[in-house]
């Protein structure tokens, strides 16, 4: 489980979603991380809403990747899967909201 500091389900807009997001990689990489995920997340990036929905699907759809990795790099991908997803997730509630509120 990350830390509050994280959490998307509270970010107020999509740039705190963004910023949330980037920080986590950020403390993930000073942690080094990366080298026990799978080669293909090496670009793995959060620097706007595009990139953020583009790696939720990808790695939503990487289902496999954990077959070879270790029970550490099992929890972290997992941890970085749901953290992409639950910010893919909010970035769709307020663009739903910016529909509404637009067509209202």
């Amino acid at each position: 489980m990350l830390p509050p500091r994280f959490e998307m389900d509270s970010a107020p807009n999509e740039e705190q979603v963004v910023r949330r997001l980037s920080s986590l990689l950020d403390y993930l990489r000073s942690c080094h991380i990366e080298s026990i995920l799978p080669d293909r997340y090496a670009g793995l990036n959060a620097r706007n809403t595009d990139e953020i929905r583009a790696w939720a699907f990808k790695l939503a759809a990487g289902g496999k990747d954990t077959y070879s990795l270790s029970a550490a790099g099992r929890c972290w991908l997992g941890e970085i899967r749901e953290a992409f997803a639950a910010a893919a997730r909010r970035l769709d509630e307020f663009s739903a909201a910016r529909m509404q509120r637009d067509a209202a």
